[in-house]
């Protein structure tokens, strides 16, 4: 069904919908697709504020725009909607920030490293703090839970093969992915990567090996650069504001979405508070 104007789109009003890919921004799917995990399940939805644009694209879900859907009902396995109005609201800086201050305090816990650093053929344990840059190459296992959070940029180069159990990226500029790099989490709902970065590629990363589960990506001031032609099996998310908030699959790149994961997920633990009840009592 296509449909435009009207009231925001019920599945879009919250922060966090169980959607394969939700921002604030516009997304540009060219070409690129989603699938839902178990397949066929049209939940891998695409929700925007801005634009949906696609060149060749299929959406196993809906598609839901504040602005227009460059999608026919062929590409969509759901609605599409356009003009839909706020379609993604998020939380408000403050509680944002004082999530971050807690993640901040949880890694802190874990104990402090200073510089440049780097990771090469080794297991580390979470959580971490890092007074400065990350640099993960060749094959290294990250036990333990909680963040591995960096104030400057973390980067995954040279084809490194990541494997994580309950622990997730944290930097407050860049997470960046390159070079054949193989990310990969044994629990999808406690783990991923977070870019507290202000800019429209503070995320840039690529899929993983099939059958290997790379987890939520979430942006909250900046947006998602995805590229290659291996699948994030996960979910992308950015609240970025204006155009900093785009999310990008380019390439011919894919989001396999594990049904439910964005409305469970524990990295948002904390954001997922009412603001009204929260401000009320």
């Amino acid at each position: 069904m296509v449909s435009a104007g009207g009231a925001a789109f019920n599945q879009g009003t919250a922060a966090f919908p169980d959607a394969a890919i939700a921002t604030t921004g516009s997304v540009l799917l060219h070409p690129g697709h989603t699938q839902s995990t178990p397949p066929e399940a049209d939940a891998a939805s695409v929700l925007a504020n801005g634009n949906i644009g696609n060149a060749g694209s299929v959406v196993d879900g809906d598609a839901v725009a504040g602005g227009t859907v460059s999608l026919s009902p062929a590409q969509v396995s759901g609605d599409i909607r356009q003009n839909a109005g706020a379609v993604i609201v998020p939380p408000a800086p403050a509680q944002i920030e004082a999530w971050r201050a807690g993640l901040r305090a949880q890694a802190q816990s874990g104990g402090t490293l200073t510089g440049s650093i780097r990771w090469k053929d080794t297991t580390v344990t979470a959580p971490v703090y890092i007074q400065g840059s990350l640099v993960v190459e060749g094959t290294v296992t990250i036990t333990g839970s909680g963040p591995v959070y960096a104030t400057s940029s973390i980067k995954l180069q040279g084809g490194p093969q990541v494997t994580s159990q309950g622990a997730f990226l944290v930097s407050d500029t860049l997470v960046e992915f390159s070079g054949g790099t193989d990310y990969r989490v044994t629990n999808p709902v406690a783990a991923g990567v977070i870019s507290f970065g202000s800019s429209a590629s503070a995320l840039k990363l690529t899929g993983g090996s099939a059958g290997h589960v790379q987890g939520l990506a979430y942006a909250p001031y900046g947006g998602i650069l995805l590229s290659g032609t291996s699948a994030w099996h996960g979910a992308l998310l950015a609240h970025g504001s204006g155009t900093l908030g785009k999310i990008d699959l380019s390439g011919g790149s894919q989001v396999e979405y594990p049904v439910g994961l964005m409305l469970t997920s524990s990295l948002l633990s904390g954001l997922r508070v009412d603001p009204i009840a929260g401000t009320c009592g």
